[in-house]
């Protein structure tokens, strides 16, 4: 399900899923206000960012009662408080599964359930999903019989359907993820990841977002766009010599070669 990428090192595709589940929940747990003011912005309207988002992992791993190791997808579960002053439990599931999966709605509505069953809580379940592929996770899941049934629905985004023109415009820190997922499926066709690297890098320093929040993108789009040795040296230049122009020292070589 998974295309060999062109003119990658041997060990590249095995990295990009040894560090997929980490890099994802970095993402979501570094800039998660953003993640819901780019895909639901309703909810974060209403959510109390003055109170502690709550990640509740162990609950996650509870809720799915076997850990698949080198799974192509990421479950995380958060609780927030809305402005009203009631908790709202949010599932952000990351699938990046490049084939037809007849069973993942099913698997949203285990979880939905599962979630509800153990704690009563209302649920806001959404998917990230990240592939070209079309036919996975239609945002909802029937199951009927005799007139009798159910019928769950869940947000579902494919992020290659986003308009890149709007995203290079959108100065949502979750628009520079997006863009990133984008060129990545794009590089599974042409092979082409250094230029689109660089440019979402420039990108970075270009808007001025804070240390952190560089440091945090960097490391995610430094995942996903993996290049071979010489490529990243070249690339590693032209970083520091930007960072010594913009006097932004923000990436150090330690932190790199890390």
């Amino acid at each position: 399900s998974v295309q060999v990428e062109q003119n990658k090192i041997p060990t590249s595709s095995d990295r990009y899923w040894t560090y997929f589940d980490e890099a994802w929940k970095q993402v979501i747990e570094r800039f998660f206000p953003q993640l819901l003011q780019f895909f639901v912005p309703q909810l974060y309207a209403d959510v109390d960012f003055s109170k502690k988002v709550d990640f509740l992992d162990k609950e996650m791993e509870r809720l799915a009662k076997r850990s698949v190791k080198g799974a192509k997808y990421v479950d995380k579960l958060a609780k927030v408080y809305l402005k009203n002053g009631r908790e709202q439990w949010i599932l952000v599931h990351i699938e990046v599964q490049g084939y037809p999966e007849v069973g993942f709605s099913l698997r949203m509505f285990r979880y939905f359930y599962r979630i509800f069953d153990r704690h009563g809580k209302k649920i806001v379940s959404m998917a990230l999903l990240t592939s070209s592929e079309t036919s996975t996770g239609d945002g909802r899941y029937e199951l009927e019989a005799y007139g009798s049934g159910v019928t769950f629905r869940y947000l579902a985004f494919r992020l290659m359907d986003y308009d890149r023109e709007k995203l290079e415009k959108d100065e949502n820190l979750m628009a520079i993820v997006v863009l990133a997922c984008q060129e990545r499926e794009r590089a599974k066709q042409t092979g082409e990841r250094f230029n689109a690297k660089r440019y979402l890098i420039r990108k970075l320093y270009e808007r001025g977002y804070r240390r952190e929040e560089i440091r945090g993108l960097f490391d995610f789009i430094d995942w996903i766009l993996q290049l071979n040795n010489e490529e990243e040296k070249i690339l590693w230049e032209e970083i520091k010599e930007l960072e010594e122009v913009k006097k932004m020292p923000y990436i150090t070589s330690a932190e790199r070669i890390g």
